[in-house]
């Protein structure tokens, strides 16, 4: 998408940049007065309308996003970058190596990528999801898996079975829970 939309030359770029944002908001009063007052005579937005106003709508997108990433610039110029920027963006899941833990310990580790096995007591299936309580049935679960996707088709009858689950442990309404959408998030050990 960028590609398509990314017109500005570097002449083009550091004049945007070098505008004050007084300079933006009369630009923009003065591109939607007259976007505004075109409807206003016609009283109706039609494909001519559309197809009349889109560039000018995608150049001030455009001009947006580089005045934008000037300022960013601008403001974090005074705060360089030291020591070893750590994402988790493009890590293979594999290297995400989760914390085992106890079930009874899931609650108090909320927002943690863990690795646990307990026995499934029931499950019930709503829709596009199945819900597994682990630990005990419903309502004295200890963690409940929300079975989606591929692990929904792939995961029946697991009650009665010990499993392994990894992902991330989250809150829904005070009881611990993760999401189980890869297949590989989960094992049955018996």
């Amino acid at each position: 998408m960028a590609k398509d939309y990314d017109n500005a030359n570097p002449q083009q770029i550091a004049q945007w940049q070098k505008d004050s944002p007084m300079q933006w908001l009369w630009e923009s009063y003065q591109v939607s007065t007259k976007i505004y007052g075109d409807v206003a005579k016609s009283n109706k937005l039609d494909d001519a309308y559309y197809q009349a106003n889109i560039p000018v709508v995608q150049q001030r997108i455009e001009m947006a996003g580089i005045r934008l990433a000037g300022e960013l610039n601008k403001i974090f110029a005074a705060y360089p970058v030291t020591g070893k920027a750590e994402t988790h963006i493009g890590t293979p899941m594999a290297a995400n190596v989760p914390k085992v833990i106890d079930i009874k310990d899931a609650a108090s580790h909320l927002n943690e990528w863990v690795s646990l096995t307990a026995k499934a007591y029931s499950t019930r299936t709503m829709g596009e999801m199945t819900l597994v309580n682990l630990g005990a049935a419903y309502p004295d679960q200890l963690l409940t898996l929300v079975l989606r996707e591929g692990a929904k088709d792939k995961f029946k009858d697991l009650e009665g079975k010990i499993i392994t689950v990894s992902g991330k442990v989250i809150d829904y309404k005070g009881k611990p829970e993760i999401i189980v959408t890869d297949e590989q998030q989960l094992k049955i050990n018996e």
